[in-house]
């Protein structure tokens, strides 16, 4: 009696809930914990109080633990309580020897939710992997296992469940693989970062796969755990294998070619995309992410969200040197698929147009700088000639002289203007045909003084000339217009009432002839574009007018034409000196800058 108090007083302080019934299904016993539960059951039968049931049911009736006097245990649901529990039925063999049993009521509502709940969310995380190719994987490092998700195993092509380790692993690895794999395992445990790609063999297939992992160590540095990543990419290999064999006509493609993952990390560039870089080697560009070739990271996110969207993106856009440098560029992406549609690859197709963008902007310029020029002119051509039609006998015989010399003088500065462009364009188009003459340069200086000093009588010229210098070999038409360019572009520069200068000398290269202003002077900066075309620097001076920059780059062209050179010599505050040089004696025709055997008929 003692040691079934014993038991007793021990049932009651239980937290799970416990009752005693004997052969004839009688509850002898309940404890306070179940009672909560279930009520006042003491005294009922088992299958009424747990299956509602008005007879003895299969589950008593055929227990094994009065039948066999065995223990079992299982899981029940009550529509009671709405909850589920764990059932240890125990047998008890009573003073007078007949049977009884003990059942232990074990509420496991909660951890059945999170069991289920664990395996929902493995299944979506099964699911989600399979979609993206993609297995996970965490090392044990006290047991040397690798604990793997199901992905991963259908990636490896190893039945689901298999015991793994890191040399399981490693045999899985393609032979020619293995020794990398191994090395950068080897550097990721003394902390160096692991995200490689490599072949394994699955079956009599060879795929290719990337890893990356995150490795865990204590603060003594010793391998705690890590955790990564496997990703399938074996179709995209395959479509850069494929593009690698086209590589030929990549490598002698003018454009630039980019061949980028999902993830913009760059995997192929051609030649020509490194010579536009400004790099030397691919190396260089390969695993850099393709975001950092651009000005903007914002409008370079846009164009890659529309590339998603729509599969294909066409435009320009600026991009970044290797210098640092920004280069206009036309840009064709487009995402590469596979058979099935899915995107495995991006590849973009780069086009230099940082020159014709230049080109552009320069016509832009041309195009409105050759307006004004025209306009001005033509507007004083206009108004002189339409005041003398229609005022003339107001006029005096002396107004009518000046208007029709202002219309004139204008109708020069349009011819002069026309001439430099039609020089200009047959330079650019190399059709520039010199007929080289022996000339008197004294003779050829004073015709074109006489024409400037017309034109802009409030300056002085001034010639220093020697008697004795020899013949020059030149165009005279062409000579003229260096000539003209040079006085105009001084007296433009000058003060009022200034001076222009023009000397000449022998040297071994044949004359060198210097035109001086007493103009501002010209920086060095500036000096460095000054004969390119439309480079108009300072304001001219007051009465000198204006122009289209195109002097300078006529005389440079007909001046190397002839075989010479042309360069400034000048300080700022200390005006400047134009300097050009022509061959002595006579000269074969040239057409393009190069020599031909003909004379102007």
């Amino acid at each position: 009696m003692m040691e079934r108090d014993w038991l007793i007083n021990v049932l009651n302080s239980m937290g799970d809930g416990v009752y005693i019934v004997n052969q004839r299904y009688d509850i002898e016993y309940v404890n306070p914990a179940l009672e909560a539960q279930f009520g006042a059951v003491k005294g009922r039968k088992c299958y009424q109080y747990l299956h509602a049931r008005s007879e003895v049911c299969p589950w008593c009736k055929n227990s094994e633990v009065f039948s066999e006097g065995k223990s079992v245990r299982w899981e029940w649901y009550s529509e009671k309580t709405g909850k589920t529990y764990d059932l240890l039925d125990t047998p008890l063999r009573n003073r007078d020897d007949s049977p009884s049993k003990l059942e232990v009521f074990r509420d496991v509502t909660d951890r059945k939710q999170v069991e289920q709940g664990l395996r929902e969310t493995k299944e979506d995380l099964d699911r989600a992997q399979a979609v993206a190719h993609t297995g996970s994987w965490r090392l044990d490092v006290r047991h040397n296992q690798l604990v793997w998700s199901d992905e991963t195993y259908r990636i490896f092509g190893i039945p689901v469940g298999t015991a793994m380790t890191y040399e399981t692993f490693l045999a899985s690895v393609h032979p020619d693989d293995r020794e990398f794999v191994d090395r950068q395992w080897s550097a990721a445990l003394l902390g160096e970062p692991y995200d490689i790609e490599h072949r394994i063999i699955v079956g009599d297939e060879v795929r290719w796969v990337r890893e990356k992992a995150t490795l865990e160590f204590d603060s003594e540095g010793v391998l705690k755990g890590g955790f990564g990543v496997a990703e399938d990419v074996t179709e995209r290999k395959q479509a850069e294998e494929a593009m690698r064999t086209k590589d030929i006509a990549f490598t002698s493609a003018i454009n630039g070619i980019v061949i980028a993952d999902l993830e913009g990390r760059i995997t192929y560039v051609n030649p020509s995309f490194v010579r536009l870089w400004g790099g030397s080697d691919q190396e260089e560009i390969l695993g850099r992410n393709v975001l950092e070739f651009t000005a903007s990271r914002d409008r370079a996110s846009d164009i890659l969200e529309s590339l998603w969207s729509s599969g294909a993106w066409l435009g320009e856009e600026t991009g970044v040197r290797k210098d640092g440098a920004l280069v206009d560029v036309e840009l064709s992406a487009s995402l590469v698929t596979d058979e099935a549609g899915r995107p495995i690859c991006m590849m973009c197709s780069v086009i230099d147009i940082t020159e014709r963008k230049k080109l552009e902007r320069l016509k832009d310029d041309f195009i409105g700088m050759v307006s004004h020029e025209f306009r001005t002119p033509l507007t004083v051509i206009k108004g002189c000639i339409n005041t003398v039609l229609t005022e003339s006998s107001y006029l005096s015989p002396t107004e009518t002289h000046q208007l029709l010399q202002d219309a004139a003088d204008e109708a020069d500065s349009l011819s002069d203007l026309i001439g430099n462009l039609l020089e200009l364009s047959r330079a650019q188009a190399g059709q520039l045909t010199l007929y080289p003459e022996a000339l008197d340069l004294q003779m050829a200086t004073r015709k074109a003084v006489k024409k400037v000093a017309a034109r802009y009588p409030a300056y002085r010229v001034s010639l220093d000339l020697p008697p004795d210098l020899p013949p020059v070999s030149a165009d005279p038409l062409r000579l003229e217009r260096v000539l003209c360019n040079l006085f105009e572009n001084a007296a433009k520069y000058s003060p009022a009432g200034g001076e222009v200068r023009m000397s000449a000398k022998l040297d071994a290269d044949g004359i060198v002839v210097g035109i001086a202003d007493q103009g501002p002077g010209i920086s060095p900066g500036d000096q460095a574009r000054l004969f390119g075309p439309f480079q108009r620097l300072e304001q001219a001076a007051p009465g000198g007018g204006g122009g289209m920059g195109l002097g300078l780059v006529v005389c440079r062209r007909l001046v190397e034409a002839h075989g010479g050179s042309i360069w400034v010599d000048s300080e700022p505050g200390k005006g400047s000196t134009f300097f050009f040089t022509l061959p002595l004696g006579t000269s074969p025709r040239v057409e393009g800058g190069r020599p031909q055997a003909a004379r102007r008929s």
